[in-house]
């Protein structure tokens, strides 16, 4: 049975698939291995039956295999795609942003969505229990044996109860008031009243005010004591946190740090790098630099990419290319883009960049250069220039001598901070 519902989702689990190629082995028209999906869609009449690399040869694709066959874009899209016949093929997940096979997100495609409700959203916290949560929300539904829900099924039975309908209106509004004590309070009060009322009915313990409020006193303290309320949780409301005997915890100050450009070891160059991106248009920025913080080289180029992370990728690339052009080996890369820093660092990235990130990999081993973080103000002459090249849409590789008067005198100013 397990088998055959899993089989029912096969072909929809199949258009998440995509093939990094490594050695080729991969079917050439039946599997996805280009970033549109498998050619067998595009092109019905071709059944399969020819590996990936039986087309390509000595480091280059064989296109009169297929050049007839395909459109010049698909045909581009090929000669474009990279792949090491030293590694096997992986089979990535698309819907992973690592590549890797998680149920989480394929159960966030293929489950039936439904509008977010805002009742449910403010209520659902992580500074209380599940179990308020799950009796609020059952009382939403109806889902409690309270009197006037026993009634309503038909249950001839005297209402012990007269509460009115007020309460529900508080709650209403408490809710509004996202992550602070006024959204949650009204649960706890709740589960004191859920819980008074049970113990009353079916142990016989007296149900008072003082009960139901010492209770909730205690639910609330130990919360606090649990550390699940933090400091902006109790925010304008001291007084009231003073009322409940809740101690609220001071948050911690705030440490200043200052932050320069450090210069590289001796006989060792460093390459800064990053990018600038809006709306599809993209600029790259890169500087290397020796031990004593004088420029070698300094590179900028516009591009257009589909999202920030691909930009900064794209910048590493470029740079990277630059350096080997230049035959500067051992060299130590700076970004701010932790993203970018842990996807070489993993060796994993988003199946639309594994292909870039294979180009990489390949430079970096080439070169035997390192990677490291930084923040971004250690980082400010290579963002100065991704932002000055994506505004204006030029590309240049400047050695010491040619680089203009503002990029000198930004190199400076970071030297002298140092």
């Amino acid at each position: 049975m397990v088998f055959h519902g899993v089989n029912g989702v096969r072909d929809e689990a199949e258009k998440h698939l995509h093939w990094q190629l490594g050695h080729g082995g991969c079917d050439f028209w039946l599997d996805s291995w280009l970033k549109i999906g498998p050619l067998a869609d595009f092109y019905p009449n071709q059944r399969g039956g020819i590996k990936v690399n039986q087309v390509w040869h000595q480091g280059k694709w064989q296109n009169q295999y297929y050049k007839h066959l395909l459109t010049h874009e698909h045909v581009a899209m090929i000669e474009n795609t990279l792949f090491d016949p030293d590694m096997e093929d992986k089979l990535l997940w698309k819907l992973s942003q690592v590549g890797l096979f998680s149920f989480k997100h394929t159960y966030e495609d293929i489950r039936e969505k439904r509008p977010l409700s805002p009742i449910y959203s403010a209520m659902w916290h992580q500074t209380i229990a599940r179990k308020i949560f799950f009796l609020a929300w059952r009382l939403l539904q109806r889902w409690l044996p309270v009197d006037d829900v026993m009634q309503s099924k038909g249950i001839n039975m005297a209402s012990r109860c007269n509460c009115c309908n007020q309460v529900l209106t508080v709650w209403s509004l408490s809710l509004q008031v996202k992550g602070h004590i006024r959204q949650v309070l009204p649960l706890f009060i709740l589960w004191g009243l859920w819980e008074g009322r049970n113990k009353a009915r079916h142990l016989k313990i007296p149900y008072t005010f003082h009960s139901i409020k010492a209770r909730i006193l205690y639910l609330l303290a130990a919360n606090a004591r649990a550390n699940m309320m933090a400091p902006k949780f109790w925010k304008g409301e001291f007084i009231l946190a003073n009322l409940l005997r809740v101690t609220v915890r001071t948050p911690p100050a705030i440490k200043v740090k200052i932050l320069s450009w450090d210069k590289p070891l001796a006989q060792t160059l460093r390459l800064n790098v990053d990018a600038a991106f809006k709306v599809g248009k993209s600029g790259y920025g890169g500087l290397i630099r020796d031990h004593n913080g004088d420029l070698y080289y300094a590179v900028r180029k516009y591009a257009t990419n589909d999202s920030p992370l691909e930009a900064e990728l794209d910048a590493l690339l470029f740079c990277l290319q630059v350096c080997k052009i230049k035959g500067l080996y051992g060299i130590q890369v700076e970004m701010d883009s932790s993203m970018v820093v842990k996807m070489k660092t993993h060796m994993m990235a988003h199946w639309r960049l594994h292909n870039k990130l294979s180009q990489v990999l390949s430079i970096f081993k080439s070169l035997g250069a390192t990677i490291e973080h930084i923040y971004r103000e250690k980082n400010l002459a290579g963002d100065w220039i991704a932002g000055n090249s994506m505004r204006n849409e030029q590309n240049f590789v400047w050695e010491a001598a040619t680089a203009d008067h503002a990029m000198q005198r930004l190199v400076l100013l970071e030297i002298n901070e140092h």
